[in-house]
């Protein structure tokens, strides 16, 4: 599988914390903006709060907290059909019992100006969609061990249609706008570097299209070149 680095990876947070803090949940799941925002993850480890949607209680009473987490990959480089496709992740914590009810999953997303032509702002905090990129899941890695988020087939066709492929990664509860009380929504910590090596990647199989003839009574897909010509630059061999 190929492989391309992040080239943009932010964490929101709410609370009443992109992730934001509120005393209701429509107060928070509803904000247009984060009240934190942590982005260039350039530093060599970094780790922290990846999604989540929960109630708890602390010194003001009960609060609510929202977590996302937006990614941008330049895909501009594939040229083939995108076969298979997932997001490398990492736990930085032992995660038993912390994902809870409705899991976690990765949405289209439109922030990044939509298309990667911008940094990343606080606006976007409310620039995730209801397209689902990955199948909910409870299960996340143990700690420092390496997993993966399995992308569908509408993620691979947008990484092989589009120059950009933009995602969020957030609770189901946060997505489906479900207000986490009494039903733990989950809160999960992952690396987004790991001493200085990037964790969260594209990884992908690209399938390039080329002479589809067979040619002496050789099947095309075990002839690498003619004369030189690498055969996904033939478009015909004497005609065919």
């Amino acid at each position: 599988m190929a492989t391309i680095d992040p080239n943009a990876s932010a964490r929101f947070s709410t609370a009443g914390s992109l992730g934001s803090i509120a005393d209701v949940w429509s107060n928070i799941r509803g904000q247009t903006a984060a009240t934190a925002l942590a982005v260039n993850f350039s530093t060599s480890t970094i780790t922290g709060t990846m999604f989540n949607s929960v109630l708890t209680s602390g010194r003001a009473g009960w609060v609510y907290y929202v977590t996302r987490t937006y990614f941008y990959w330049d895909t501009s480089s594939i040229t083939g059909t995108v076969t298979a496709a997932h997001i490398d992740i990492k736990s930085n914590f032992n995660p038993s019992g912390a994902i809870g009810a409705g899991g976690y999953a990765l949405y289209k997303a439109n922030a990044y100006g939509g298309d990667g032509s911008a940094a990343i702002i606080n606006d976007d905090f409310s620039k995730f969609t209801s397209t689902e990129y990955s199948s909910p899941s409870t299960s996340w890695p143990n700690m420092n061990v390496a997993g993966q988020i399995d992308l569908n087939s509408t993620a691979r066709a947008d990484i092989q249609n589009n120059d950009y492929f933009i995602c969020c990664l957030m609770s189901v509860y946060d997505n489906d706008d479900t207000d986490p009380t009494g039903a733990f929504a989950g809160s999960v910590s992952g690396y987004w570097r790991q001493s200085g090596t990037t964790i969260t990647k594209l990884d992908y199989t690209e399938v390039i299209p080329g002479y589809e003839s067979n040619i002496i009574g050789v099947a095309s897909g075990d002839i690498g070149s003619v004369v030189g010509k690498a055969s996904s630059d033939i478009g015909t061999v004497i005609g065919v």
